[in-house]
C-alpha cells in the first residue's frame, strides 16, 4: 500500500505555494462556516461572496505552482527552457474560473458527490462549453486547468471517476485536443496537483517521450510515473542511468513511500517489471477520446 501514499509536492518546497495553500484553506473554513448546515438555514444568498472567496483563493494556489513549477524545471537539471505563462487571469479565464468556483462551493456544503454538486457541475459543463466555443483560450490556460483540477481532486478522494482530461466527445474544454497536453511545465504542475498519476496518461506521445521531461516526472512521482514512461524514453544508456539517479533521488526526499516497480533487466535496455498487467495502453487511452 505504501506506493499509494502522496508524493511531495511544490508545496512541501516553496514557501510561495505553502503560503497560498494558507490563503486557499482560510476560503475553505470560511464556505464551511457559512453552509447551510452551519448556519441551519437556506445560505444561497451567500454563495456570491463564497464563491469570490474561494476564487481568489484557488488563484492564488495556481500561479503559486506555475511559479514553483517554472523554477523546478529551469534550474533544477536537466534544465528544460520552458516560458512562465503571465501570472494573472485574463477576464474570460476569470469568468471560466468563477465558474469553477461555484462548483466547489457546492462540494464544500453539499459533499464532493453529492446531487447538488453534480448538478453544479453539469451547469458549469454547459457555461464552460459555450465560453470555450466562443474563447478557447479561456479554458485551455494553465491557471485555468489547475482550479478546476481542484475540484476534480475532490472528487475523486471521495471515490468518485471524475477526470481533469476528458475525451474529446464528451467536451470541448480541457479535453484530449488541449495544448495543455503538450506543455511541460503544465503537465509538470497538474502532475504535482493532481490526486495521482492519470493526468500524465492524456500527455501527447511527443512529450512521453522526451527523456529530459521523464526525469523530471520521475523525480516527482518515483514510480508511480516510472510506470508509465515508455522505455524508449530512457533506451539508451545515459538517460538510463540518469533515470535510475532520479529515482533514487525521489525515494531519498520521500521517506514515507518505497519504491514498488522491479529491475528485471540493463543490458541491452534497461527494464522495469510493472507489477501488474495494463490492460489499456497509453495511447489506447488518449485514443478513446
Amino acid at each position: 500500500m505504501s506506493k499509494f501514499v502522496k508524493w511531495r509536492g511544490l508545496d512541501k518546497h516553496y514557501a510561495v505555494c505553502r503560503n497560498a495553500d494558507s490563503m486557499l484553506l482560510d476560503s475553505i473554513i470560511a464556505a464551511e462556516a457559512f453552509s447551510p448546515r452551519a448556519l441551519q438555514y437556506e445560505a444561497s444568498d451567500n454563495v456570491q461572496v463564497v464563491a469570490s472567496s474561494l476564487r481568489d483563493g484557488m488563484l492564488a494556489h495556481a500561479f503559486s505552482v506555475m511559479a514553483a513549477g517554472h523554477e523546478q524545471l529551469t534550474t533544477h537539471p536537466p534544465r528544460l527552457s520552458v516560458k512562465l505563462p503571465e501570472v494573472a487571469a485574463v477576464p474570460s479565464q476569470k469568468d471560466a474560473v468563477w465558474q469553477i468556483s461555484l462548483w466547489r462551493v457546492s462540494q464544500i456544503w453539499y459533499g464532493p458527490l453529492s446531487e447538488e454538486s453534480r448538478r453544479m457541475f453539469e451547469h458549469i459543463t454547459t457555461n464552460l462549453n459555450q465560453l470555450a466555443t466562443t474563447d478557447p483560450a479561456a479554458t485551455e490556460s494553465l491557471v485555468v486547468a489547475l482550479c478546476y483540477g481542484t475540484c476534480v481532486r475532490e472528487c475523486v478522494a471521495a471515490g468518485g471517476d471524475f477526470t481533469l482530461f476528458a475525451p474529446t466527445s464528451e467536451r470541448r474544454y480541457l479535453n484530449n485536443d488541449s495544448p495543455l497536453l503538450n506543455d511541460p511545465l503544465a503537465a509538470y504542475c497538474l502532475l504535482n496537483s493532481a490526486h495521482g498519476t492519470i493526468p500524465y496518461m492524456h500527455l501527447t506521445k511527443q512529450l512521453r517521450h522526451d527523456a529530459r521531461f521523464s526525469m523530471h516526472m520521475v523525480e516527482l512521482a518515483g514510480d508511480d510515473a516510472l510506470s508509465l514512461v515508455p522505455d524508449e524514453a530512457y533506451s539508451y544508456p545515459n538517460a538510463a542511468r540518469a533515470i535510475l539517479l532520479v529515482r533514487k533521488l525521489h525515494y531519498a526526499n520521500n521517506p514515507q513511500r518505497t519504491p514498488w516497480l522491479r529491475i528485471l533487466a540493463t543490458t541491452p535496455m534497461l527494464v522495469f517489471g510493472r507489477g501488474r498487467l495494463d490492460l489499456v495502453g497509453v495511447d489506447e487511452w488518449r485514443a478513446q477520446g
